[in-house]
C-alpha cells in the first residue's frame, strides 16, 4: 500500500526543510493507516524527524477522528502557544484547518478528487469563514472550490 502513495516532491521538500530546523516540527496527524505513513516517510529518510500521530485503528496507538484533529490544534495553540500550520485534502481536515494559524488546502486533479470535498470546502469558506491557501498538486490542477457562476 505504501508503495502506491503519491509523494509530491513539493511536500517532500517541505518536510525535508522542516526536518533540518531545530525550532519547528512536522507531524502527520492521520485518520488513515499509521503504518503506511511511517513507511512513506521512511522511504524519504524522514521517519526520525517527522512524527506520525494516530490512525484509524486502536492498534495504531491513538485513534484520530475529524473531531480529534481540531482539538489537538487548539491544544497546541492555547496551551503551548505554538503557531500551527495545517494542511489537508479532505473533509476530515476542515475543522483542523479552521483552528490553525495558517490553513493550506491541497487540491488534486479534478477527475480524482472528491466533488463532495469541493462543496464542503465552499461551505466552510462562505459560511464558516475558513481562510485557506490552496496548493495545486500537480500544478495543472484547477483550484477548488469552483468559482461561483
Amino acid at each position: 500500500m505504501a508503495s502506491l502513495v503519491t509523494k509530491h516532491p513539493e511536500f517532500v521538500s517541505l518536510l525535508q526543510l522542516v526536518a533540518g530546523q531545530g525550532h519547528i516540527m512536522a507531524v502527520v496527524l492521520t485518520c488513515g493507516l499509521r503504518r503506511v505513513w511511517e513507511k512513506v516517510l521512511d522511504r524519504e529518510g524522514l521517519a526520525h524527524s517527522v512524527k506520525v500521530i494516530g490512525g484509524g485503528r486502536i492498534a495504531d496507538g491513538f485513534v484520530v477522528t475529524s473531531e480529534v484533529k481540531p482539538a489537538l490544534v487548539g491544544h497546541l495553540r492555547h496551551t503551548y502557544h505554538m503557531p500551527v500550520f495545517a494542511t489537508g485534502d479532505s473533509e476530515l481536515d476542515l475543522g483542523m484547518m479552521s483552528k490553525a494559524h495558517e490553513a493550506i488546502v491541497v487540491v488534486g486533479v479534478k477527475h480524482t478528487r472528491s466533488q463532495a470535498v469541493d462543496a464542503v470546502l465552499r461551505s466552510a469558506i462562505d459560511k464558516d469563514g475558513l481562510r485557506a491557501t490552496q496548493v495545486l498538486l500537480p500544478r495543472i490542477s484547477p483550484p477548488a472550490p469552483p468559482a461561483p457562476a
